[in-house]
């Protein structure tokens, strides 16, 4: 049991790692809109949860946060 805890810690611990590590070499706009992303992703699955809807301006900014994400995240050579 000791060497599974162990392995867990090491495992969360690169993890932790590479977190900060992906962080640190993000530009502002990347972080923006990552953010962004995450916040209207966040804001649609509420509505869902609360009305089982999902109200189409909330689509199209999921939408624009996505390609921002694309954009300025992964550019044409990493593919």
């Amino acid at each position: 049991m000791n060497k599974q805890l162990s392995d867990y810690q090491k495992r969360e611990a690169a993890r932790q790692k590479a977190k900060k590590d992906l962080l640190r070499v993000l530009n502002a706009d990347q972080k923006a809109a990552l953010k962004e992303l995450l916040e209207e992703t966040s804001d649609m699955l509420q509505t869902v949860y609360e009305c089982q809807d999902i109200w189409m301006s909330q689509v199209g900014k999921v939408d624009s946060a996505r390609y921002k994400v694309i954009n300025l995240v992964w550019s044409n050579d990493d593919e």
